[in-house]
């Protein structure tokens, strides 16, 4: 347990944006508990959890355990492998069409602020010169134009600092071709994807966005999740970002797949009503009184009625 999870920094809040903490605990609270705990949770949740003082609205936990976000990575990294193998043309391809998509948007945008800020810019410089001329001129005072002065300072540096992120942005869309080559090399690297290492995390994993879980029959009056449990995971790989790797399954594998899941849903939400039930049941028979028991229905008690003296025989004449 002294060892840092090499998970830790790469998970993000989809929803805060802040990074999500380690909680780790070496021994079980019951002894009826096997499993350890090992998950993550929302900074932003825990330090606002802490914070007795803050009646703010904190961000939600957005749980994950550890074992289920290597899982998840891995799964990711087998089938983008199994599709660069397969399918090497239809991927470059696919990267090529994203990073247009992308290039396309993210430089018509950026070119607009930017000459936006530009003129802004020049017109800021005018002022200055202005400014500067009133001074000289002793129209107004040294003090007036330091105050004058100071909040355009604070706009035109803050204004040439977007200016030179957002080209960074734009330059950096010369060197994806690059970039797609390096993740090939990358994932060409590792020949075995049945287990994740760490090399693997440090080398092809840039991030993962982790959402807030969601539950199929939504929560209880007590608050209760109810229903199965649900949740997105999007991960990052290094230089080619959150690539969905196409479905390479067959129509007919598919609908099998679905089927399967449709009936392996509607077992488990029978099995769930049957142990509410069951549940309500203790609960009303551990507060029953015999004037209660009495008034409730004998198929709900789940007592099988009194079974009745077998008659005896009767004799008969000879």
């Amino acid at each position: 347990m002294g060892t840092a999870n090499p998970l830790t920094g790469l998970l993000w809040c989809a929803d805060c944006g802040e990074k999500l903490y380690n909680y780790r605990r070496a021994q079980p609270r019951t002894p009826g508990e096997k499993k350890l705990v090992d998950v993550y949770h929302c900074s932003t949740y825990k330090i606002g959890k802490k914070d007795f003082k803050s009646k703010e609205e904190t961000c939600t936990v957005h749980h994950l355990s550890t074992e289920n976000a290597r899982n998840i990575i891995l799964d990711v990294l087998q089938k983008t492998s199994e599709y660069v193998n397969f399918h090497e043309d239809e991927f470059l391809e696919k990267l090529r069409t994203s990073f247009a998509v992308k290039q396309g948007e993210t430089i018509t945008a950026n070119k607009k602020t930017i000459a936006k800020n530009e003129k802004r810019l020049a017109e800021l410089s005018r002022i200055f010169n202005a400014l500067y001329e009133d001074k000289v001129l002793e129209r107004i005072t040294d003090e007036r134009f330091c105050e004058m002065t100071a909040d355009y300072e604070r706009e035109q540096s803050t204004l040439k600092s977007q200016n030179t992120k957002l080209q960074a942005e734009v330059d950096k869309f010369d060197t994806e071709t690059d970039n797609t080559e390096k993740f090939l090399a990358l994932i060409r690297k590792y020949t075995n994807y049945e287990e994740l290492t760490n090399a693997m995390l440090n080398e092809l994993v840039d991030k993962i966005i982790v959402h807030e879980c969601e539950w199929s029959e939504g929560f209880a009056e007590n608050g209760r999740p109810l229903g199965i449990r649900s949740q997105q995971v999007d991960v990052y790989l290094k230089h080619i970002g959150n690539f969905a790797v196409p479905d390479m399954r067959t129509a007919e594998e598919i609908e099998t797949e679905r089927i399967a899941a449709e009936k392996l849903a509607k077992k488990r939400k029978y099995n769930r009503e049957i142990m509410r039930k069951s549940a309500r049941r203790k609960r009303a028979a551990a507060n029953a009184t015999p004037e209660t028991l009495s008034a409730v229905p004998l198929a709900e008690q789940k007592l099988k009625p009194p079974k009745s003296k077998p008659k005896s025989a009767k004799a008969v004449p000879a």
